[in-house]
């Protein structure tokens, strides 16, 4: 049998914790370099994927942000051509007859696309009474 001679402490019975943790130290420290490379490594991917993941997480933010202005506009120009189809409805059958009324129509139509969706919804009531009335009576 080879002796091999190294740098490790022997290990004694009468210290046998303290011995193992020199063991484990020296051990630790020979191949710590290899450890520490890696780990370094592998941080700065960690780094690097953050990073990434914030940007896109950004992007999906603002593209978010874009649908919900489309989708808000879209229920909008719904509503409008709702509201439109019921003034035409109106009008075609004969319910505006008050000066009052064909006025608050004009000016409706003409600044439509203005209208916040709180006055459209009260116009859509309005007209629905209307109409409801109108057809109920018959």
């Amino acid at each position: 049998m080879k002796i091999i001679q190294t740098n490790l402490p022997d290990i004694t019975k009468e210290n046998l914790n303290q011995s193992k943790i020199n063991l484990a130290d020296s051990i630790v420290h020979s191949i710590y370099p290899l450890f520490d490379e890696f780990y370094e490594s592998k941080i700065e991917e960690r780094n690097q994927l953050e990073e990434s993941l914030k940007d896109k997480v950004e992007k999906v933010i603002e593209c978010k942000n874009e649908l919900q202005e489309i989708m808000d506009d879209m229920t909008n120009k719904k509503k409008i051509k709702k509201l439109l189809n019921r003034f035409s409805t109106l009008v075609s059958s004969g319910l505006v007859y008050d000066n009052n009324i064909k006025k608050e129509l004009v000016v409706a139509i003409k600044i439509i696309d203005k209208l916040p969706n709180e006055k459209i919804d009260q116009y859509l009531n309005k007209t629905m009474s209307i109409i409801s009335k109108r057809f109920a009576r018959r």
